[in-house]
C-alpha cells in the first residue's frame, strides 16, 4: 500500500495512505495544504498537513501532488523536514499535520447503552452467583454464594512453601501439587506433563568386532531422562540387531527408572560391519513411548604403514598402524623412507583393489599381488586379510590412495632440450617442469629456449596428440616419438615426445588443444 510520510520533527511523525489523500489546496502563495480522509473509530475523520512552498510555487506543487498520488508508483511519499527532503519539488519544510476528531453518526446514548448491558443479566442462567440489573441507577449487583473446592485429587498435604514467592501458584505435577512460578507455567504450559525426554547407554564410537561376549551383565551403565516423570507403569530396555526387531532385555533398575544395567551379558552382532541399538520403552498411563541410544557400528580394522620386509605374517601385519573402520578406501599418510615398503590390509571380504588402483604421492604406484594373511582380532574375531605391497621400497614419506578401479595419474613433464634424436625424460635441460593433474589441454607456463634450445613436453602415450598453438600460430612441433618411463613409484608406461621444430626461439607461451 502506497503511503504519504511527513516528519515534522523527530518525534512528530505521521504516515497517511495515498487512498486517503482527498485533494490540495493552495493555502498562500508560500504555503500548500492537503486532506487526508480516515475512517476513525466508526466515524469519518480528517487530517490536513500544510506544507511550505517556494515563493510563487504553490500552485505548482498542488498540480505535482495531485498527479502523483494518481499516477505515481513510488511506495513512500516522503517529505522529511529534519533531513530537508521531499518528494514533492518546491516544497521547503511541514508548516502542520492537524487531524480533527471524527464524526461518528448513529451514535447511542448512555441511557440505551446502559439498559442494552443491564438487559444481558435478566433471565440468564446463573450458578453459583446471583446478578441483578438496578434499572434506578443502572448497576449491577453481584452476588456469590458460599464456594467448596474438593483438591481429591492430591490434597495438598506436604506441599513445600518454603520458597514460595509472589504469583507463585500451585500446579498439579501428576502426582500431587507443587508450587511453581506464574511466569514458568505461562511460558510452559506442558511442564507437567509426562515425556520421555533421552536414553542413552553411554557408549560412543565404532566398535571393534569381536566373537562371543561383547558386555558382561551389568556392564552397560543406561540413563534416562523424563519431563514430568517418572513413568507410572514401566520403563524396559530393548536392543536391535542390523536394524532387525527390537527384544525385551530387562527393566530399569531404579525406583524412578532413571538408570539401569543390562542383567545378562550382550553378545557381538555375528558379522563384522553390523550394527547394534538399544532402546527404552516406557509405559505411562496407558499411553506407550520410545527413545533410541545411538547405533553402535562393530567393525575391524585396517592396517597399514611400510615395514622393511617383503611380506608378512599375523604379528607383521598387526605391528602396522591401524583403524578400526570399513573405510578402507581412504587416504593414509605413509613413511616409507630408509628401505621400507607401503603395506595396506584390509578384511578379504571387501573389493578388492585394482592393479592399476594404487597412488603414491599422487602418481601411479607399482603393488605386487595381494598375499593372504588369517587375522584374529583381540576381541577374539577371525577372518582372512588381503595384504597388498609396494613393488619398490624407500618411496619416501607421502599420501596412499587406493582404487577398486584404474587410477593410472603420472607426471607430464616440458621444458627444453638440446638433443634431436633419441628423446626421453633425461632429454630434459636441468630439472622440467611437472604436473600430474592428467590433463595435457591448457596454457603452458612460458618457456624460453636460447641457441640450440627447443621447447619440449613429454607425457603417457595413452593421452590423444593435442595440436600445438605457439604464440599464436598452430604448429611448430615435430611428429612424436616414443619411449618408456618409470616413474619414481616405479610404474612404467610408454612417453609420447613432442620437441619444437626450430630452436632459440625466446620466451613463449605454448596451449595445446
Amino acid at each position: 500500500m502506497k503511503q504519504f510520510l511527513f516528519i515534522k520533527s523527530a518525534t512528530d511523525v505521521t504516515t497517511l495512505p495515498v487512498s486517503a489523500f482527498s485533494h490540495a489546496e493552495y493555502a498562500s502563495d508560500t504555503s500548500v495544504t492537503l486532506y487526508f480522509r480516515l475512517n476513525v473509530a466508526g466515524g469519518e475523520g480528517s487530517v490536513a498537513v500544510t506544507l511550505a512552498i517556494t515563493s510563487g510555487k504553490a500552485s505548482e506543487v498542488v498540480s505535482s501532488i495531485s498527479s502523483q498520488a494518481a499516477n505515481s508508483n513510488a511506495s513512500v511519499f516522503k517529505y522529511d523536514a529534519v533531513k530537508n527532503t521531499y518528494f514533492t519539488s518546491n516544497v521547503t519544510g511541514i508548516d502542520s499535520i492537524t487531524p480533527t476528531a471524527p464524526v461518528i453518526s448513529n451514535q447511542l446514548s448512555q441511557e440505551q447503552i446502559e439498559d442494552f448491558a443491564g438487559g444481558l443479566f435478566t433471565g440468564n442462567t446463573e450458578t453459583g452467583i446471583t446478578a441483578t440489573y438496578q434499572t434506578s441507577d443502572n448497576t449491577v449487583d453481584l452476588v456469590v454464594a458460599n464456594q467448596v473446592v474438593s483438591l481429591a485429587a492430591g490434597g495438598l498435604t506436604d506441599v513445600d512453601t518454603s520458597s514460595v514467592a509472589a504469583n507463585d501458584i500451585l500446579v498439579w505435577n501428576g502426582s500431587g501439587f507443587v508450587v511453581e512460578s506464574m511466569a514458568t507455567m505461562m511460558g510452559n504450559n506442558t511442564l507437567f506433563t509426562f515425556a520421555l525426554s533421552s536414553f542413552s547407554d553411554g557408549i560412543s564410537g565404532t566398535q571393534l568386532i569381536g566373537d562371543g561376549t561383547w558386555k558382561a551383565a551389568d556392564a552397560i551403565n543406561f540413563s534416562a531422562v523424563y519431563v514430568a516423570g517418572p513413568p507410572d507403569t514401566s520403563a524396559t530396555i530393548q536392543k536391535s540387531i542390523n536394524g532387525g526387531s527390537y527384544s525385551d532385555m530387562n527393566a530399569m533398575d531404579s525406583a524412578a527408572f532413571t538408570s539401569g544395567n543390562n542383567d545378562a551379558v550382550v553378545g557381538y552382532p555375528s558379522a563384522k560391519d553390523q550394527t547394534l541399538q538399544f532402546r527404552l520403552k516406557v509405559v505411562n498411563d496407558g499411553v506407550t513411548a520410545y527413545a533410541n541410544g545411538g547405533a553402535l557400528s562393530f567393525q575391524n580394522k585396517v592396517f597399514y604403514g611400510a615395514s622393511t620386509s617383503t611380506s608378512l605374517n599375523e604379528a607383521g601385519v598387526e605391528g602396522l598402524s591401524s583403524a578400526i573402520t570399513n573405510s578402507y578406501l581412504s587416504s593414509r599418510s605413509i613413511n616409507s623412507s630408509s628401505g621400507k615398503y607401503v603395506y595396506i590390509a584390509f578384511p578379504a571380504t571387501y573389493a578388492d583393489i585394482h592393479a592399476n588402483g594404487f597412488k603414491f604421492n599422487g602418481i601411479t604406484c607399482p603393488f605386487g599381488s595381494k598375499a593372504t594373511v588369517t587375522i584374529t582380532n583381540t576381541a577374539g574375531y577371525e577372518e582372512d586379510y588381503d595384504v597388498y605391497r609396494s613393488v619398490n621400497n624407500n618411496l619416501g614419506n607421502s599420501t596412499l590412495n587406493l582404487s577398486t578401479s584404474a587410477t593410472i595419474n603420472n607426471t607430464i613433464f616440458y621444458g627444453l632440450t638440446t638433443a634431436t634424436s633419441s628423446l626421453s625424460v633425461s632429454s630434459f635441460v636441468s630439472s622440467p617442469g611437472e604436473a600430474t593433474n592428467g590433463d595435457v589441454t591448457r596454457q603452458w607456463p612460458s618457456i624460453t629456449t636460447g641457441a640450440g634450445q627447443y621447447m619440449l613436453f613429454a607425457w603417457p602415450a595413452r593421452f590423444s596428440d593435442p595440436t600445438f598453438n605457439v604464440g599464436g600460430f598452430d604448429g611448430g612441433f615435430e611428429s612424436a616419438t616414443t619411449a618408456n618411463f618409470t616413474n619414481d613409484n616405479g610404474y612404467t608406461e610408454s612417453y609420447k615426445f613432442f620437441r619444437a621444430t626450430n630452436p632459440n626461439l625466446g620466451a613463449k607461451v605454448v596451449t595445446t588443444s
